[in-house]
């Protein structure tokens, strides 16, 4: 949800976040309106994505590393230093959406995704199937 909520004020106010990208955040190798325009459009759908499970592994992967991304780029996130903000209490809601994303990675989206869905439509495959088969 706070993926959504960022991309939806940054669609809201294209000149803020204009300002922002090219001169608040500092987003490594790419030019701020790039980086601005990416980022709006990645807040926009990777939440819907990720809501829904669709490619939920993947997709929050992604926002895992987006997330990162994110904070390095922003240093006004970490007043005392990266490495004593990582361990100390500096952005701290980047470091709880980042375990959340984290446990979608390693689990999954669950049995009321899309994701799941999908597999059950599709029926056993690889090394369980097989496994039934030799039965």
């Amino acid at each position: 949800m706070a993926f959504w909520k960022a991309g939806v004020v940054k669609f809201d106010d294209p000149s803020g976040t204009s300002y922002l990208f090219s001169y608040v955040y500092h987003v490594p190798l790419l030019s701020p309106a790039f980086a601005a325009f990416l980022g709006t459009w990645i807040e926009l759908i990777t939440p819907w994505l990720l809501g829904l499970g669709i490619f939920a592994r993947p997709t929050a992967a992604f926002l895992f590393v987006y997330n990162i991304i994110a904070v390095i780029s922003y240093p006004d996130l970490w007043p005392h230093g990266f490495w004593h903000g990582l361990v100390g209490g500096d952005f701290s809601d980047h470091k709880i959406w980042g375990m959340m994303l984290l446990m979608v990675v390693a689990r999954g989206a669950g049995t009321l995704s899309i994701d799941a869905w999908l597999g059950r439509l599709r029926g056993p495959t690889g090394s369980r199937a097989t496994a039934r088969e030799s039965v």
